[in-house]
């Protein structure tokens, strides 16, 4: 169970962090990302606390991310997703944050629609009027970003998706 106070926790762990390696830089390469879903869904509290979080990730992953010859460390969508985590109760959403935008646009599409309900490839074909390949690679980077789930279906009869 998490205390109430979670989210001086994560604030803690951040000066924690922050003071064992004050002089280590990070580039965040999805900081507009961020901030363009943050102007519809996050305070700008949230949106702040989240960078410093996402920030503490990198240094803490530091030996697993790609560095410049400079020493500063690369963020990745893993640091992205271990903060989107740690700070579930304070943002309700999904990481739907690591989505470009058509990839967003495929999915709220497949949300006003199929909301509970399962579908096909086809079905999500005929309503976003895309291409077969272009269907199955959004339902399929979907699926890898852990947004819908295969809820059965064949190889040769095809797949029934559900949004999670």
């Amino acid at each position: 169970m998490k205390s109430p106070n979670h989210q001086y926790h994560i604030q803690d762990f951040c000066l924690i962090i922050k003071s064992l390696y004050p002089h280590k830089e990070t580039v965040n390469k999805y900081k507009t990302l961020l901030h363009k879903y943050g102007e519809h869904h996050l305070t700008l509290r949230q949106t702040e606390q989240l960078e410093q979080l996402i920030k503490a990730i990198t240094i803490l992953h530091q030996n697993q991310r790609e560095q410049s010859h400079w020493g500063i460390i690369y963020t990745e969508q893993e640091d992205i997703y271990i903060a989107l985590s740690l700070m579930e109760r304070e943002i309700s959403q999904q990481p739907e944050i690591l989505l470009s935008v058509p990839e967003r646009r495929f999915y709220n599409q497949l949300k006003m629609t199929y909301n509970e309900k399962p579908f096909t490839r086809k079905e999500a074909s005929i309503l976003t009027q895309k291409s077969k390949t272009n269907t199955w690679w959004k339902l399929w980077e979907l699926e890898t970003k852990g947004l819908i789930k295969k809820v059965g279906g064949t190889k040769n009869r095809g797949y029934y998706y559900q949004l999670k």
